[in-house]
């Protein structure tokens, strides 16, 4: 007789199933159907929702390990959330958006 395959509930498995939940791509209901765990578990693992605050290109570059001008060539295409005026020599980024282009990246 074979034994049941044992799914374990690795770090990389948890993210890519609450990337999915995100994206709407799955339901938690459906999550914990599919992949033997209790709604409660996945729940349990979902973060609470970041306020959006305002982060600076420093910070940008950190998040992403992109150059400020491989950001700037980004942006300019459309590839890339863009930047909010500050003040006149002051522009910064909204944190939610930038985390959300990276998560679609991997």
């Amino acid at each position: 007789m074979k034994e049941p395959e044992v799914k374990r509930w690795t770090a990389k498995r948890k993210a890519e199933l609450i990337r999915q939940i995100y994206r709407g791509q799955t339901t938690v209901s459906e999550a914990a159907r599919t992949n033997d765990l209790t709604q409660q578990e996945i729940e349990r693992n979902i973060p609470e929702p970041t306020p959006d605050r305002i982060i600076r290109a420093r910070e940008v570059q950190e998040i992403t390990g992109l150059s400020r001008t491989t950001l700037w060539r980004l942006e300019n295409k459309g590839e890339f959330p863009h930047r909010v005026s500050l003040s006149i020599g002051s522009v910064g980024w909204r944190y939610n958006e930038v985390k959300e282009w990276v998560m679609s990246r991997s």
